[in-house]
């Protein structure tokens, strides 16, 4: 099964773009790209991810799931499994975000990192 970083790697030989480069074009530390690579999956922050799949000008989807087998898919499915039966207003959210083609997934997304940083908006830790 590959992994996200062999399919990053996939996609820069398909682009002649070494990892020095894309660490420059998603604006990240060449160090940070590596260190993840070394450290493996789930070692990258969504942020960056979504950063890496602009450049390489595929859907972060696609990037997070080559061949249908990877564990993001599988979660995805359950988390919608869960929402529709316990949670109707996620359930909602979900299925309109699934509406939404590559570039109004990566608004939602910019967002929903935009009022992550907000104190107003975020859950109190009580």
């Amino acid at each position: 099964m590959a992994t996200l970083y062999d399919r990053i790697d996939h996609i820069l030989k398909q682009k002649h773009m070494t990892k020095k480069e894309l660490a420059n074009k998603a604006g990240m530390p060449y160090t940070t790209l590596m260190s993840a690579y070394y450290r493996g999956k789930g070692a990258m922050s969504a942020e960056y991810l979504n950063k890496i799949a602009n450049v390489l000008e595929v859907p972060l989807s696609d990037l997070m799931n080559w061949d249908g087998e990877d564990t993001i898919l599988s979660a995805g499915v359950k988390v919608l499994e869960y929402a529709e039966i316990y949670d109707s207003q996620l359930y909602s959210l979900l299925m309109n975000y699934e509406k939404l083609n590559e570039t109004g997934k990566r608004k939602v997304f910019e967002y929903i990192l935009d009022l992550s940083k907000i104190e107003d908006y975020l859950q109190s830790e009580e």
